[in-house]
């Protein structure tokens, strides 16, 4: 389940990348609309030995989020850099 949860996540971040790639902040922005309730289940799922991590993940989630408006190559770095911390979580917890 947590995987799962992990995956919904990594999915949304994707999609945000794929908007930005197309050069489509709204489509970006709406890829990202369920993130903040996805991070949460997944901090239940890790637990709390994870809880800085995921709190880390969810401010850089807003971040992005801030930056869709204003400064989109920002918000683009700052989701690769959300995009790599999920992808080593299911490393370190799923050996994926």
């Amino acid at each position: 389940e947590g995987r799962l949860a992990l995956l919904r996540v990594l999915v949304d971040v994707t999609s945000a990348q794929l908007g930005i790639a197309q050069e489509d902040p709204i489509a970006a922005k709406a890829a990202l609309e369920n993130t903040a309730a996805a991070l949460v289940e997944l901090g239940e799922k890790l637990g709390p030995s994870e809880a800085s991590t995921v709190a880390s993940l969810q401010d850089r989630l807003r971040l992005v989020q801030a930056e869709l408006e204003a400064d989109i190559f920002a918000a683009q770095r700052d989701l690769e850099i959300l995009a790599n911390s999920l992808l080593e979580i299911e490393r370190d917890h799923f050996g994926g």
